[in-house]
């Protein structure tokens, strides 16, 4: 009875298997400033800090950044992240990086920088 049921048996098994049984897990990688400001006062600094999600959505430590400011008038930064608030106006912080795969991902912040309290 074995032997006649176990052909009939095997090609359900394998009918049953249609090669989509793999899960499609990449998620696009993202860059995060993880400690946004809304305002900083002029003559101020302050560290930003950014974490790197990979294609797996995990992520990545201690991942190659490039700080840099569309607002060199209004804010400096330096390589760490770390701004400091030159004159009042709008700032823009840029972070980036590049993936894995060759792609270039940036985040930009925008912010005030408000003039100092007397």
């Amino acid at each position: 009875m074995l032997k006649k049921c176990l052909p009939l048996l095997l090609t359900f098994v394998f009918l049953g298997c249609i090669v989509e049984d793999l899960i499609d897990d990449y998620v696009a990688p993202t860059l995060r400033i993880t400690n946004p400001i809304l305002s900083i006062s002029e003559g101020g600094s302050y560290q930003f800090i950014a974490k790197y999600f990979d294609t797996a959505g995990e992520e990545v430590l201690q991942p190659r950044l490039q700080w840099s400011t569309e607002t060199a008038n209004t804010i400096s930064v330096n390589a760490l992240g770390t701004i400091e608030a030159l004159t009042p106006g709008q700032g823009v912080v840029v972070v980036a990086t590049q993936s894995r795969l060759g792609e270039d991902i940036q985040k930009k912040l925008a912010f005030e920088v408000t003039a100092p309290l007397i």
